[in-house]
């Protein structure tokens, strides 16, 4: 619970809880598994420090946004129940 009006801006607890991690009844380890990723990446291609995101494609039905950035193309769908393949997206260098 991040600080808000309703618990008078409190800190208490704003904190990761590492445990959910071990419960496999929740599905937190494959968000800690791509919170993971997401660093390893930062690491290797330092795409947080470069130069702003050409975004390519935002479908608010689909869920989708494409964007790119220190020549990485992301992709991403926030769908909760649809997953596409063959689906279509623009870059900004072709190959």
């Amino acid at each position: 619970d991040f600080p808000r009006v309703g618990n008078n801006e409190s800190f208490q607890h704003a904190r990761r809880q590492w445990d959910v991690l071990d419960d496999h009844d929740l599905l937190y380890r494959f968000l800690n598994n791509w919170d993971n990723a997401m660093h390893h990446l930062e690491s290797k291609y330092r795409w947080l420090t470069a130069p702003q995101a050409y975004v390519s494609c935002k479908h608010e039905d689909d869920k989708i946004i494409v964007f790119e950035r220190a020549n990485v193309l992301f992709a991403f769908n926030f769908h909760p129940s649809k997953s596409f393949s063959d689906y279509r997206i623009a870059t900004k260098n072709p190959g």
